[in-house]
C-alpha cells in the first residue's frame, strides 16, 4: 500500500518552484497546498484486517484523492500548464475510482480483483496521465521533487 500512496503523491506533483514569473510561483505554491492536504490524508490509511476495515480505508483514500481534485479544480494554472493540469485532475479522478472499486471488491471478498485493482494502479490510465502532465510540466520550465 504505502507504494501506491507513493506513486499518488508523487503523481500529485510536489511542485517546487523554478521560472520567474508570478503565475508560475502562484501555481506551485496551489500544486504544494493540494499535495500537501493529500499526504496528510492517505498517510493515515492501511488498509489491513476484516474486508470491511480494508474497504472502510480504501474509500477513506478515495475520498482524499477527490478532495484533492476539488482543491486541484480550484487551481487557475498559468497557460502553459493548462492542458497539464487538466491531465493531472483526470488522472487523479481515475485513481478515486480505482480506490473505490478496490473497495468494492475488499466489501465483496473479491481479495483477488482488489489486488489486481491496486496493483495495477502503477501502470493505470491514471498514472500514465499523471507522468504525461508531469513531463509537460517539466518541459514548460516548471521544477518537481519527489516526495
Amino acid at each position: 500500500m504505502k507504494r501506491i500512496i507513493g506513486l499518488v503523491l508523487a503523481a500529485a506533483l510536489a511542485a517546487a518552484g523554478c521560472g520567474d514569473t508570478a503565475d508560475k510561483n502562484e501555481y506551485v505554491t496551489s500544486v504544494n497546498n493540494a499535495q500537501a492536504s493529500l499526504t496528510t490524508s492517505l498517510s493515515k490509511i492501511n488498509p489491513a484486517g476484516n474486508p470491511e476495515q480494508i474497504a472502510t480505508e480504501l474509500d477513506e483514500g478515495g475520498a482524499a484523492i477527490e478532495a484533492t481534485v476539488k482543491d486541484f479544480k480550484a487551481i487557475e494554472p498559468p497557460e502553459d500548464a493548462v492542458k497539464a493540469h487538466d491531465q493531472i485532475v483526470a488522472g487523479l479522478t481515475s485513481l478515486a475510482t480505482t480506490f473505490h472499486d478496490a473497495a468494492e471488491a475488499a466489501r465483496a471478498k473479491d481479495t483477488e480483483k482488489m489486488t489486481t485493482l491496486l496493483t495495477g494502479i502503477q501502470t493505470s490510465e491514471g498514472a500514465k496521465q499523471l507522468e504525461a502532465a508531469q513531463k509537460e510540466l517539466v518541459a514548460n520550465g516548471y521544477k518537481f521533487e519527489e516526495s
